[in-house]
């Protein structure tokens, strides 16, 4: 088929005349301003990238290059004390999860009343745990473990009372709120970690402070084993409560 187009109708054509290509070539010039602009830009966004990077490196809070070796971390003053917070907070709410459910027999509370109580509780640590890390994050790492070791002091402090060991209601809020800053301890424990050494280090710090909680159960059986018959629970939770008190000032020093 042949198609013609009909009287007084033109198609657009071009020339293809040499004229008419110079002529357009001549339209289209490249904008040297733009390509200038674009090639400072680029080295800029590239300068600070590379200046970022070198804050991150010299920073604890990047990848931990300002330590050179593990043992370096091991030697710094940050490391001792956040161990030792990690043994003598933990001390106070390990002696809870041991003896929470023979301290409360011993003040009339029954057996089922108490199994359920040590359920609720450690679900209640479990369910919190997801919000510790968002709390630090807002409140900021001091702000928050200040008020975690304040509320564990009042919470050893009002143990040895009658009135919240005999009443059902006042035993069951004492036991959950130990069980859920517990949690909070652990996690500000695991931030301080990664603060203080980086992401390089802050994981292996995080793990080796699992061996001051491991540390304070032992305590806590050794001490129960040769002074539990002599002083009885509410003395020895008394001592226990006093490592809260040298946890909250130690936590003043990072």
């Amino acid at each position: 088929f042949f198609f013609q187009a009909e009287d007084g109708i033109r198609d657009f054509c071009l020339s293809r005349g040499l004229g008419d290509v110079y002529k357009r070539q001549g339209e289209i010039q490249p904008d040297f301003e733009a390509v200038e602009l674009f090639s400072q830009e680029v080295k800029l966004t590239s300068s600070l990238r590379d200046n970022h990077l070198r804050i991150l490196e010299d920073s604890p809070l990047g990848n931990g290059s300002k330590y050179k070796s593990l043992n370096d971390v091991l030697t710094t003053n940050e490391f001792w004390k956040l161990f030792a917070i990690a043994v003598t907070s933990t001390v106070y709410s390990s002696s809870i999860v041991l003896f929470y459910k023979d301290f409360g027999q011993e003040n009339h509370h029954g057996d089922h009343f108490l199994t359920y109580l040590g359920c609720c509780s450690y679900l209640a640590n479990g369910f919190w745990k997801g919000y510790w890390a968002w709390s630090i994050e807002k409140m900021g790492f001091s702000r928050f473990g200040s008020m975690v070791h304040c509320t564990n002091l009042i919470l050893g402090i009002l143990m040895p009372f009658s009135f919240v060991n005999e009443s059902h209601a006042l035993y069951s809020v004492w036991i959950l709120l130990t069980f859920v800053t517990m949690g909070a301890t652990s996690a500000w424990i695991v931030q301080g970690a990664v603060k203080f050494f980086g992401q390089k280090y802050g994981s292996i710090v995080a793990v080796v402070m699992n061996f001051g909680t491991i540390l304070s159960y032992l305590i806590v059986a050794l001490s129960s084993f040769l002074l539990l018959e002599v002083v009885g629970y509410d003395n020895l939770l008394r001592l226990y409560a006093f490592g809260l008190l040298i946890s909250l000032g130690l936590s003043f020093t990072l």
